[in-house]
């Protein structure tokens, strides 16, 4: 609600590139992040399939499914990859729309 408001000022609006552009290449790193939280977290996805195994018991032909939003029927692996690709489709759109100054302005 409030974004839209500040986005009409102009002021604001180059503080938020200006910041844009300090935090942006940190935000590029956070995928390499994922990758090590992933390693950490290997043993865990382990344990969590064999107690919760959904994957295993769709494919033995049951419509039993858990499915929240798809990744509970990828491997820990492509469960990571595709999160690790969200993550960085949303950081260039929001990229590209930072930088071009494509702000929301007709709010009232």
């Amino acid at each position: 609600m409030w974004y839209p408001l500040l986005f009409k000022d102009a002021t604001f609006r180059s503080k938020v590139q200006e910041r844009w552009t300090t935090i942006y290449p940190a935000l590029l790193n956070v995928t390499e992040t994922i990758d090590q939280l992933a390693e950490q977290n290997r043993i865990s996805d382990m344990f969590n399939f064999a107690m919760w195994p959904t994957a295993a018991i769709k494919r033995a032909g049951t419509n039993i499914s858990a499915a929240f939003n798809g990744d509970e029927e990828m491997s820990f692996d492509n469960a990571i990859q595709s999160m690790k690709k969200a993550y960085a489709d949303r950081l260039e759109w929001m990229n590209s729309q930072i930088i071009s100054g494509n702000f929301v302005t007709d709010a009232e």
